[in-house]
């Protein structure tokens, strides 16, 4: 590939807050991990801003069968809704 590569610290505040929700819903550690291009290089390079991706898991990715399996479409609405209401600091 031949995007700029990007870097953030996996420590801000943030990561420990969507961690935890992943870990609550799920049961799982969230996987902190980089790689493969992503437009979230720009932000991180030209914006000063830190950022991340959160995707339901899915297969077949980028081909012609590309999915996501609808649980994980719920499971992922629901963290998204912890972490905003976590981080809103609404009860």
């Amino acid at each position: 590939m031949w995007f700029e590569a990007a870097e953030i610290s996996p420590d801000p505040l943030y990561v420990e807050t969507i961690s935890g929700v992943v870990k609550e819903i799920t049961g799982a550690d969230l996987l902190v991990a980089g790689g493969g291009g992503c437009d979230l290089r720009l932000p991180v390079l030209y914006g000063n801003t830190s950022a991340i991706q959160f995707v339901p898991a899915c297969g077949m990715i980028h081909s012609t069968d590309e999915y996501v399996e609808f649980e994980q479409v719920i499971t992922c609405a629901k963290i998204l809704v912890l972490i905003a209401t976590r981080w809103c600091g609404v009860a």
